[in-house]
């Protein structure tokens, strides 16, 4: 059995519309050991904060990036 991943928002809030950025959303995600993401997308910036363990991910047309605890890494555009 595959284990659930968790979402708890931790922030959510709306910026100035003629920003370009309007809103921020900030979730802590908890996933299991060696559990996969199904392949998605992220339409918007992203920040990832790795809290835990090390977690291995890719941008279309990237090499696979590892990320240890500690680490962060930033999707702007």
């Amino acid at each position: 059995m595959t284990p659930s991943v968790s979402r708890k928002d931790l922030l959510k809030a709306m910026i100035d519309s003629d920003k370009c950025v309007s809103r921020v959303k900030i979730q802590e995600v908890t996933m299991g050991p060696k559990q996969k993401a199904p392949l998605h997308l992220h339409h918007n910036p992203t920040v990832r904060v790795i809290t835990e363990e090390t977690i291995s991910f890719q941008i279309e047309g990237q090499p696979v990036q590892h990320l240890k605890n500690g680490k962060v890494h930033a999707r702007l555009w």
